[in-house]
């Protein structure tokens, strides 16, 4: 299955694009960070597959409201990776 950007427009940022994680790629991130973090490296991660060149770093130096926005967002379309599932 090839992996291709979405994109949705979005009132404030204007056109979002991004790409959906694979499974392997939310367990590793799951695996190495929780709560908060874990939240901004999934949203990093699916805007950076989209765009390499940004970078954790300038991820995290957006303005809290734009980077809260994106979090809302891509939680909101992608769905609640906000909570760890239960461990088996």
């Amino acid at each position: 299955m090839a992996s291709c950007d979405q994109v949705f427009e979005d009132d404030v940022l204007g056109a979002v694009r991004f790409r959906y994680l694979t499974v392997r790629e939310t367990m590793e991130i799951s695996s190495k960070h929780e709560g908060q973090e874990r939240v901004l490296r999934m949203v990093h991660a699916m805007l950076a597959k989209a765009d390499p060149s940004l970078n954790y770093e300038q991820f995290l130096s957006l303005p809290d409201p734009v980077a809260a926005r994106y979090v809302d967002l891509l939680t909101e379309l992608v769905g609640g990776f906000r909570k760890r599932p239960p461990s088996s």
